[in-house]
């Protein structure tokens, strides 16, 4: 497994960040890593916009592969996230009528090929509206954003994990908690007191993150104020069991 060149290549591009200016300016960029090069090119245009990559390097096909995307190039990144040797591409995209990014990646296979890795679409999560910094962070690839409620304000900053791991035709993004354990956002599985997440706010309020992705939002009192539409009922009883623990173990 070769380590070292992922460490040294871990690093952050901003995405969606009220200090970056959004680029409109055709996109043209070389990206190298492990002997692999990898073309960038994008006209950046208002409607009907495309990336198109192209790798050299590899050994059996080097084709360039273009497709559609929503919004423009902002940048990209290569990383090795599986540690098999071969790099990965992530290119950052951002969607012209708002803040919210998207994700287009490709794999080496081998060193022979590339293809396209599926990237899980996460603009209708529970509390996403853009605003997203993507950073490579060791073996994973990281969306931090903070979270927007239903009744417009914003909450703490939410961070999601993605792990590169082989699908049944392709190469995928699945998240997990950061620490290697998969399906973080399986709704399957059963929530319980250690696996959601309680922040207190500075008004007393409670916010709260439960591992299918949803947010709710608890009173001082403890009643529940705001619940987003993917919270299921096995995980509204656990938060709500969560929140009567906290305040207790709190003294409230």
């Amino acid at each position: 497994m070769k380590t070292s060149l992922l460490i040294a290549t871990v690093g952050m591009l901003l995405l969606g960040i009220a200090s970056t200016a959004l680029s409109r300016e055709p996109f043209r960029k070389e990206y190298s890593l492990q002997g692999i090069t990898f073309r960038v090119v994008s006209p950046n245009v208002d409607t009907g916009n495309t990336v198109r990559v192209n790798p050299e390097g590899l050994s059996r096909d080097d084709r360039a592969v273009e497709t559609r995307i929503r919004g423009w190039v902002q940048g990209a990144r290569v990383a090795d996230l599986n540690q098999d040797g071969f790099p990965e591409i992530y290119v950052m995209c951002r969607n012209i009528n708002n803040e919210k990014g998207t994700i287009v990646a490709f794999a080496c296979n081998k060193r022979r090929s590339m293809s396209q890795i599926s990237v899980p679409d996460i603009s209708d999560l529970d509390g996403y509206a853009g605003r997203e910094e993507i950073a490579i962070e060791g073996l994973y690839l990281t969306r931090s954003f903070p979270v927007k409620h239903p009744n417009g304000d914003w909450g703490e900053t939410r961070k999601l994990y993605y792990a590169l791991k082989p699908g049944a035709n392709s190469w995928m993004l699945v998240r997990d908690d950061g620490k290697g354990n998969p399906n973080a956002n399986n709704h399957n599985n059963r929530p319980n007191r250690n696996t959601i997440e309680i922040r207190p706010r500075t008004n007393g309020q409670l916010e709260v993150l439960v591992p299918g992705g949803g947010v709710l939002l608890y009173g001082r009192s403890g009643n529940l104020i705001q619940k987003g539409n993917s919270v299921s009922n096995d995980e509204l009883h656990e938060a709500n069991k969560a929140v009567r623990q906290y305040r207790r173990e709190q003294g409230l």
